[in-house]
């Protein structure tokens, strides 16, 4: 385990992060910014402020790298989808939501975003679906789940956490259940329940090596899941956290970092170890 940060800062209340060569990129809450993370040096700093009040609360989340090195800001609470440049450090603001179009204003708290070609995957947190978002054109093309799934309800799998893109579709990870949601090519839908340890519902959700892993939001466990074996790794030990539960994670390489909910440091485990 190497641990990553401790600066001046209170405790980051993390909402995302991603990994570019020697730099980890993550938001947080509290503060409206994006910060980067030297992991030869330890050092945190701001790369750039974001629309908004910069002190304002949960605004955006990294949805993921555009055009190789551009980093693409979905709206937790914004109005605004941001493009940043990591070469050039120049911020582009793509407005969201068209003032003539109310219907939108529905959909601009999202809690999590896959980048596919030119497309913005959102998954919102009030809204039993996916948005289609075009970054080149803005075009936008709303998937109701719960038109499609009737067992998909409000209750036990509407707010989804984590993302990600395989072959045969999007994986999501349910917050408010211990279920995950395969969204295939072919526009069907399958809804798997995994037998885990806790029952409060996943926080993210990532593959490596052809493993799954989810990560626990009220527990500093990860599930590991390998053809229909299910395995609970506890990481009390190793995360130095003020709460129990893991925000976030991402692979690099052969490596997974694990974000805890509300802590000082990001944890990089490589399941090999």
């Amino acid at each position: 385990m190497f641990y990553y940060g401790k600066e001046t800062f209170r405790y980051y209340a993390f909402t995302s992060c991603i990994r570019i060569e020697d730099y980890i990129w993550f938001t947080t809450i509290h503060v409206n910014a994006l910060f980067k993370l030297n992991i030869k040096t330890k050092k945190t700093e701001i790369a750039t402020w974001l629309p908004g009040e910069s002190e304002s609360w949960l605004c955006y989340g990294l949805g993921g790298l555009y055009k190789n090195r551009k980093i693409v800001l979905f709206p937790h609470n914004s109005k605004e989808i941001c493009i940043y440049d990591t070469d050039t450090g120049e911020l582009e603001v793509k407005s969201y939501i068209d003032e003539n179009e109310t219907d939108r204003a529905d959909y601009n708290i999202f809690s999590s975003c896959i980048i596919c070609d030119d497309s913005a995957f959102l998954f919102p947190g009030r809204y039993p679906g996916v948005i289609k978002y075009d970054l080149e054109t803005k075009a936008l093309v709303k998937y109701n789940l719960l038109q499609k799934v009737p067992k998909i309800t409000y209750e036990n799998c509407i707010y989804i956490w984590g993302s990600i893109k395989n072959e045969d579709g999007f994986l999501l990870s349910c917050a408010q259940s211990n279920n995950v949601v395969n969204i295939k090519n072919d526009g069907t839908i399958d809804i798997k329940q995994i037998d885990s340890v806790d029952s409060e519902g996943f926080s993210d959700i990532l593959i490596l090596d052809d493993k799954l892993y989810l990560s626990h939001k009220t527990r500093n466990i990860i599930t590991v899941c390998e053809n229909e074996k299910i395995l609970d790794i506890n990481l009390d030990d190793e995360i130095n956290s003020i709460v129990s539960g893991i925000k976030y994670m991402f692979s690099y390489k052969e490596c997974i970092y694990i974000v805890p909910m509300l802590g000082d440091s990001i944890i990089e485990y490589n399941p090999k170890d």
